[in-house]
């Protein structure tokens, strides 16, 4: 069974275990002091976050942060090896997408780095267009920006 839920606090420490195994896979260089306070402070980090569940497990994370009145950040979209190509992340970055738009934002950001070319290519299909550097992330070198009007 595939469950997308809103994160809660209870999930903490299975969203750390998640981030643990995802971080080094998706190339992120975050040093291990700056994971660690970034775990211990989701609320911090992203106004929503959620988990994508297959059997018990979660397999996915998606998290969104507003920049402004009209705009928001995607500000991840993970998801394990084993079930990419099935549709999953398609289906988390729809449920970002339709959060942001019934929040009315009117632009939804996100950076990520050259090398997801799978990220890169979902986010083409699904709107998203590049765009110039809108934030410091020193670990981004690739942003987009999707006009949630259209």
């Amino acid at each position: 069974m595939v469950t997308l839920l809103p994160y809660s606090h209870d999930m903490k420490a299975d969203v750390s275990r998640f981030f643990s195994s995802m971080i080094p896979v998706s190339g992120n260089a975050f040093g291990e002091s700056v994971r660690n306070s970034f775990y211990d402070n989701i609320a911090r980090y992203f106004d929503d976050l959620w988990c994508l569940i297959v059997d018990g497990n979660i397999v996915g994370v998606t998290a969104m942060k507003h920049l402004s009145d009209e705009k928001c950040e995607l500000s991840g979209l993970y998801l394990s090896d084993r079930y990419q190509g099935k549709k999953l992340g398609y289906k988390m970055l729809m449920s970002a997408i339709d959060h942001a738009r019934e929040q009315k934002y009117k632009k939804m950001y996100l950076g990520t780095t050259y090398s997801s070319k799978r990220a890169i290519s979902l986010y083409k299909r699904n709107g998203f267009s590049f765009t110039e550097r809108y934030c410091d992330d020193l670990n981004a070198n690739v942003f987009m920006v999707l006009d949630l009007d259209t």
